[in-house]
């Protein structure tokens, strides 16, 4: 978007709420996700159907630098190769802030990110009243509280592998375990789980007795891969994901969008919050990203045929979804030597993507 234009595309705010609001319907636009808007606060009194409504007129980009002043409501590609490698899409963040941003937090990129996300779900005074009844009712902010996301169903038929029950609760138990030292007391040990599974709850009930399990059923069968597009469904999702964001620790798979998008609106909450998420199974990541890289620290020879030479000062990128790896290691190419394999985590450090992102000096905040 050019600079001249920003103030005259209010649209653009609103189109990006449609897009979210396919995220939460299964990427359908249809009249079971007519609520969207009433659950989240619009940039300007316009509504999903009427922004649907002008979906046929909507300019698809296929290059950047089509932008112009004119077009107020623009279909942005999905995938960064579709840009021509357009230098600020994540793990992007702005140069200006850069410095700060790398002394303040634990993840620049994702707090970036989540600013965007956390405007974009702004709650409607609707949700935000039932929101707050469902907080009260398990005690978010009173009492410690664990968020467990344990996403099943359809998921492990092609996008992740299955993880048990106890995998999760192991860190669970380990986070209670180091807070309650810190405290010098011992815990109350609560969790909140969200899934689209009800077997989870009922196997954490019987296997975790010494916690308290706090979970709305009613959410969790709405969540069927056959009722989670209607209306009431959507709610649920949504409440889910808010009340992640509000627990103190998170246990999850970032292979899931709603663990992904917890974890970002946790940053727009203030304060560093980017160890307050484990992923059991991939690292961070956002679709359509620009490469993750990270610089060598520590060379490393392989001990195996599935690891990769590193020398001190090597790139390693990944572009795409992180794969599953083994505990300890990261999966990545060697821009040097052009190898792809394992390497340990700790002979590494980020390497951050800090772009010179355009200003906006004529928009009064």
């Amino acid at each position: 978007m050019r600079q001249q234009n920003l103030q005259q595309n209010s649209s653009t705010i609103d189109w990006a709420i449609l897009l979210l609001s396919t995220k939460f319907c299964e990427g359908r636009l249809t009249k079971t996700c007519s609520n969207f808007t009433s659950f989240m606060r619009p940039r300007k009194n316009a509504s999903l159907i009427e922004l649907a409504a002008a979906f046929s007129e909507v300019k698809e980009l296929t290059s950047f630098e089509e932008t112009n002043n004119e077009q107020t409501i623009v279909l942005t590609p999905f995938h960064k190769n579709e840009w021509g490698g357009l230098p600020f899409l994540p793990p992007s963040f702005p140069k200006e802030w850069g410095a700060d941003l790398i002394r303040l937090h634990g993840h620049p990129p994702v707090w970036f990110t989540g600013q965007f996300v956390s405007y974009l779900m702004r709650s409607s005074p609707q949700l935000s009243s039932r929101l707050t009844e469902k907080a009260n009712a398990i005690g978010l902010g009173k009492e410690a509280i664990v968020g467990l996301h344990v996403r099943r169903t359809d998921k492990l038929d092609f996008e992740m592998t299955f993880h048990s029950i106890e995998e999760y609760m192991e860190l669970v138990d380990n986070w209670f375990a180091i807070e309650s030292l810190k405290k010098g007391k011992q815990l109350k040990k609560r969790v909140f789980i969200a899934t689209d599974d009800i077997s989870v709850v009922n196997e954490t009930l019987i296997k975790y007795k010494d916690y308290e399990i706090l979970v709305d059923m009613n959410v969790v069968t709405m969540a069927d891969v056959y009722k989670r597009t209607l209306d009431v469904a959507l709610f649920g999702i949504i409440s889910d994901v808010k009340l992640l964001s509000k627990c103190d620790f998170v246990v999850c798979t970032f292979s899931s969008n709603v663990c992904r998008l917890a974890y970002e609106l946790m940053q727009g909450d203030g304060g560093d919050a980017a160890a307050r998420f484990y992923s059991i199974d991939h690292p961070y990541f956002f679709w359509g990203q620009n490469e993750h890289e990270r610089e060598v620290i520590i060379a490393h020879s392989p001990r195996n045929a599935e690891e990769i030479e590193l020398q001190i000062g090597d790139v390693i990128g990944f572009n795409g979804v992180p794969p599953t790896n083994p505990v300890g290691f990261l999966r990545g190419r060697n821009n040097r030597t052009g190898k792809e394999g394992l390497y340990p985590i700790y002979k590494v450090k980020e390497k951050w993507r800090i772009e010179d992102f355009p200003l906006y000096p004529n928009v009064k905040l």
